[in-house]
């Protein structure tokens, strides 16, 4: 399995960044090239279905923090995956952080190029 780990500072209020990394059913707020986002509750949990690139991506929301500012989530459609996106204040704003584990390991690199460009999206907006 492979781990790695996205990081960028945000200048912005770790309550504003929460606002947006928090609320896990508006992905397109970090993405837009997100076509539709479609939710979907069941006994299994929370999901949401990203529609992008002619692709549906099915991702369960494992659970959330507000205090401590954590949001976990998997990407059921792979065999394994598990993120956390942690929003941490800062002197100068805030640092968000992106973990993930996944399999295949060959996932690692596009994941990783997909949350840096979330990130950096983010860190536009507040600039």
């Amino acid at each position: 399995m492979a781990t790695d780990e996205v990081v960028i500072d945000v200048n912005g209020a770790a309550d504003d960044v929460w606002a947006i990394i928090g609320d896990f059913d508006g992905a397109d707020n970090l993405f837009p090239a997100i076509e539709k986002i479609t939710l979907e509750d069941s006994e299994a949990g929370h999901d949401r279905i990203i529609s992008m690139f002619g692709m549906d991506i099915r991702e369960r929301l494992i659970s959330k923090d507000d205090e401590a500012r954590v949001l976990v989530y998997s990407v059921i459609d792979l065999p394994k995956h598990l993120a956390s996106i942690t929003v941490t204040p800062t002197d100068s704003g805030s640092s968000v952080s992106w973990k993930f584990d996944v399999e295949p390991d060959n996932m690692a690199e596009m994941l990783h190029g997909t949350y840096q460009g979330g990130l950096e999206e983010l860190a536009r907006r507040f600039a």
